[in-house]
Parts: structure tokens; C-alpha cells; sequence
């Protein structure tokens, strides 16, 4: 049984008048998918079959001719051909012409090796080469499509099929936008927010029209999840991601806990394509796939930044009390005392700052480097402690930093905290006398 409730196929049946069923593949609530060998041409394929009511309902089906109608028109090496599709007589598996006989079928090349999902299950993240090279075949099969004038709008890495052969599919075209299809665009404008919403654009989460914009966006959270490990908005619900789809600004990959090792290049080409508004991101899919071809992949990676231009110091993990894992918060600490001075201020003499013991000594700068002499009754501030270079390199400076930056001229109290300790002890005081008096 799948997980549609419906009966599944029989395994080494022939269906359609042709396809004998080797093995089920996968199932889920849209139906299973079967390896079937092809009497005819003497190939294995992938045989998708909807369940029976799916099959019934028009929407469901409107998508699934949409799915045979974009992969079929496409053509392309980095889209998933189509062989074949119909209608199954449900008791005989026999082909017919009435949908409401039986259950649509779509035949596909049947493909080797994993989704792009399993391979970040198992690895987490990708070498920026790596990454890169199937981005580009991702880019050059979505650029195929909406040269069609369909755009895919479902992009995510369950969608990004990775061959053995080490070539690269886009799957699943059941929520295309199909240019010209008066159906297609009535099932659009009642499921308007079909999707996965940790890859939808702001436009798409909006319900708003698409266009190859909304793919290249989604492209860049595909990218953005390579190189961190996640994608670059999650939430609790639905609605949560969405609301960040449309109003937040995604962390650089450099600052994400851990930071993602890549080209400040590359970087910059995942934070253009997540520009909220479709003019700023790429025109298209061969803009983008041009850019990526000139990457050096070679360069420095972007390093995090520190002192008081470093976007993330502290990290704060929520766990609700059911044991789910909410969202991880970065915040930003204002020490503006967290950045070494420059090295000719005054009164940065590494006199003032905490001893270190004689291994960890820093040889003495030359005479030069040394800061001049104040003249006598030149204004001055205080002194006061300093954080060097050496130390704020350190790979987690702000314990220590925060032990540095003390001043050391006296506290002051300030009026309240006088107040109340006169209070304090007005009321300790009147306590005696009355038990004095007892």
C-alpha cells in the first residue's frame, strides 16, 4: 500500500501496454513511483503513477498534465526527459482516454544517484567547486525552461537530482508557471502559495506574479544552503518563514556559526541573487551562470570580521518546552572598545595593557613605530586599558577583551543607588528600635 491508502501496482505487472513494474521506487501522498523496463525500447524508466483520487480531482490533475507538458517541451540535458504519459484503467492497468477510468502516468528516464537533499544530509556542506559546478547545470537547465516561458517555482534540493555520471537534473515541474495555459493559471491563482516556502521568493510568498526572477531567487537560497549547511530564513510555521521570505535580510554566508569558507565573489553572487526586489537580482538564468563561469574559486575565503564591525558575537539557541529547536538568534554586542586603537595613538603604550607572561612576549616595536611624547600641559584623557591586535585575533577574544577594557579611574555612585542605600538603612534602623521597644 502507498501512503495514499490506494492499491498499489502489482510488482511484474505490464501496464499501458508496455511497461512491465520492476520495483517501487518511492511513494507519497501524490502517488509512487515504480523502475519499470520498457518492452519496446529495452530500457528501465521511471513510472509515475498519481493515486486514484488524486487522479479524480481536476487541480491535481491540471498539475500533473502541467509537469508532462514542461518537461516534454523543455528538451533539455539538465531537465528530466519524458517518454511517455496517459491514463491507467485502474483494475486492468491497461491504457484508456478517460481520465475518470483510471489513474494518469507519467513515464520519465529513470536516473541513477541521489538528490541534491541526501548529499547535504550526508555532507552538510559542499567545497565551493563542487557547489559551483552543479549550480551551473542547475542555472542551464532552468535558463532552458524559461526560454519556454516556464518557470519551475518549486526549486529546492529535493528538486536537483545529482547522476552518478556527475550530471545534473531539475525534477518535479508540477507547480510551473506554463506561459499561455488559461488552466495552469486558475490553478495558480487558487493555490497561489504552493511551494516550499524556505526557497520561495518574496514576490511568489506574496502572491504576487513570477517571473524567471522568482527561479533565480530561489537558485540563491540552493546556493546560500551549500556553503552554510541551511537555508538562509527557517522558522517554526509557515507563515514565519514567509514573513522573513518578505521582510529580512539574510546573514552573509561569512558570518553564519560556523562561517562558510568561499570567495567574498561567490558571496557577493548568493547575496545579489536574495535582493528582495526582482530588479536588483540577475536578469535571468544565463546572467547568473555567466558569473559563476568567471569565479576564482581559488581566492581567500571571506574571513569574519572582528572588533565592532563584526556582525555576530553571540549566538542564542531556543528550545520550546515541547523539545522543538526554534530558530538560532545572532546578536551584535556595541563594545565599541572591542577594537584595537591605532598603533600611534596616545597612551597605547603595551605598558599599559595586562603583563603577559615572557613566552607569549612581543618583541618591541622599532623607535619609530613608538608614540610620541605629550608636551607638558597638552590636554589629555584618561588612560585607560587597551585590547592589542595580537589579542584581538585570538579565535574568542571577548572573555578576555571584556576583562581588558576596564578603566582604571574610581567608580562613582551614582544618586539612585545613594537613595536607596539611604533608605536601606533608614528601614534597617526603625527594625532595631522596634525590637528594641518589644
Amino acid at each position: 500500500m502507498s501512503e495514499s491508502g490506494q492499491a498499489d501496482l502489482i510488482i511484474g505487472s505490464m501496464v499501458g501496454g508496455r511497461y512491465r513494474l520492476v520495483r517501487e521506487l518511492g511513494a507519497g501522498g501524490m502517488g509512487t513511483v515504480y523502475a519499470a523496463d520498457d518492452a519496446r525500447t529495452g530500457l528501465q524508466v521511471a513510472l509515475k503513477v498519481l493515486a486514484s483520487e488524486r487522479s479524480s480531482g481536476p487541480e491535481i490533475l491540471e498539475r500533473f498534465r502541467r509537469e508532462t507538458r514542461a518537461v516534454t517541451q523543455i528538451g533539455h540535458p539538465n531537465i528530466v526527459r519524458a517518454l511517455d504519459a496517459g491514463i491507467l484503467d485502474a483494475r486492468t492497468g491497461a491504457r484508456v482516454a478517460d481520465p475518470s477510468l483510471g489513474r494518469a502516468f507519467l513515464v520519465m528516464e529513470l536516473l541513477d544517484g541521489e538528490d541534491l537533499h541526501a548529499r547535504l544530509r550526508r555532507e552538510e556542506r559542499l567545497r565551493p567547486a563542487e557547489g559551483v559546478a552543479i549550480m551551473m547545470q542547475v542555472a542551464a537547465g532552468l535558463g532552458a525552461a524559461h526560454a519556454h516561458g516556464i518557470v519551475h517555482r518549486d526549486l529546492k534540493p529535493e528538486n536537483v537530482f545529482l547522476c552518478r555520471d556527475g550530471a545534473v537534473k531539475v525534477l518535479d515541474f508540477g507547480l510551473a508557471q506554463v506561459e499561455g495555459h488559461a488552466a495552469a493559471a486558475r490553478v495558480t491563482a487558487q493555490n497561489a502559495l504552493l511551494g516550499t516556502p524556505e526557497y520561495m521568493s518574496p514576490e511568489q510568498a506574496a502572491g504576487n506574479p513570477v517571473d524567471a526572477r522568482s527561479d533565480v531567487y530561489s537558485l540563491g537560497c540552493i546556493m546560500y544552503e551549500l556553503f552554510t549547511g541551511h537555508p538562509p530564513f527557517t522558522g517554526r510555521s509557515f507563515v514565519a518563514v514567509l514573513m522573513a521570505q518578505l521582510a529580512e535580510a539574510p546573514v552573509p554566508p561569512h558570518a553564519c556559526t560556523p562561517p562558510a569558507r568561499i570567495p567574498a565573489a561567490l558571496e557577493a553572487l548568493i547575496l545579489r541573487a536574495l535582493a528582495k526586489e526582482p530588479g536588483a537580482r540577475h536578469p535571468n538564468m544565463a546572467a547568473l551562470q555567466a558569473e559563476l563561469s568567471i569565479l576564482d574559486l581559488d581566492a581567500a575565503p571571506v574571513q569574519p570580521a572582528r572588533g565592532p564591525d563584526a556582525p555576530l558575537l553571540l549566538v542564542d539557541h531556543t528550545t520550546f518546552d515541547d523539545g522543538e529547536e526554534g530558530p538560532t538568534t545572532l546578536y551584535q554586542p556595541r563594545l565599541a572598545d572591542l577594537a584595537p586603537p591605532p598603533r600611534a595613538a596616545p597612551y597605547a603604550a603595551p605598558a599599559m595593557a595586562r603583563p603577559r607572561p615572557a613566552a607569549e612576549a612581543a618583541p618591541s616595536p622599532p623607535a619609530a613605530a613608538l608614540p610620541a611624547p605629550s608636551r607638558p600641559g597638552a590636554a589629555t584623557s584618561p588612560p585607560r586599558r587597551i585590547v592589542t591586535a595580537e589579542l584581538a585575533a585570538q579565535p574568542d577574544p571577548l572573555p578576555r577583551i571584556l576583562d581588558e577594557i576596564d578603566p582604571p579611574h574610581p567608580r562613582r555612585l551614582d544618586l539612585t543607588v545613594i537613595l536607596a542605600l539611604v533608605l536601606l538603612a533608614a528601614s534597617l534602623a526603625g527594625l532595631a528600635v522596634w525590637l528594641l521597644l518589644r
